[in-house]
């Protein structure tokens, strides 16, 4: 600590705070607003989230088409109604045989230990199914991304300060875009 009586020089050769620093109780003040920060937008994200099977859950739930006949007559590529006993298997395989709200919980906490369930087409884990798709999909976003960053900075440049056709169509373009 420095005394009333010294002077910031004096503080150099003594050292007791360099000069320029912030105290460190100013330092431990961001970085605790920072950590605030991330769990916010942590919790959030893990709301959104929720949020969003839930509303997808609740859709699904409240529509009127029988998923087990739907599904089992696409597979078999017959509009004829299937067998109860077919129904019924599929049903008790899949869990829609349980209540609602079972199933929206058994749906939720498989969701939260990374267990997103069985396609009903593929009869294949949906993990695997994503995995095996995630090297397309990367490269789908990234060329778009790309194309898209190209578009951006064509438009940009042609359209800059100019008041030319250039810069109509690119305005045109924007405004449709």
């Amino acid at each position: 600590m420095s005394t009333p009586n010294t002077t910031s020089a004096e503080q150099v050769v003594i050292g007791t705070e360099p000069i320029g620093a912030a105290p460190s109780g100013r330092r431990a003040g961001r970085a605790v607003r920072a950590a605030l920060w991330l769990v916010k937008r942590l919790i959030g994200g893990i709301f959104v989230l929720w949020a969003t099977a839930t509303v997808i859950f609740i859709l699904q739930a409240l529509t009127e088409t029988n998923r087990a006949k739907s599904v089992i007559q696409q597979l078999s590529g017959s509009s004829q109604n299937p067998s109860k006993a077919d129904v019924s298997a599929f049903n008790h395989q899949f869990g829609l045989s349980e209540s609602v709200i079972h199933q929206y919980f058994s749906w939720i906490s498989g969701l939260a230990h990374g267990n997103f369930g069985i396609s009903y087409f593929q009869h294949d884990a949906v993990t695997t199914i994503i995995g095996r798709e995630i090297g397309a999909t990367m490269v789908l976003t990234f060329t778009s991304l790309a194309l898209a960053w190209i578009i951006a900075v064509t438009v940009t440049v042609l359209a800059a300060g100019r008041n030319n056709f250039f810069s109509w169509l690119g305005t045109g373009f924007q405004l449709v875009a």
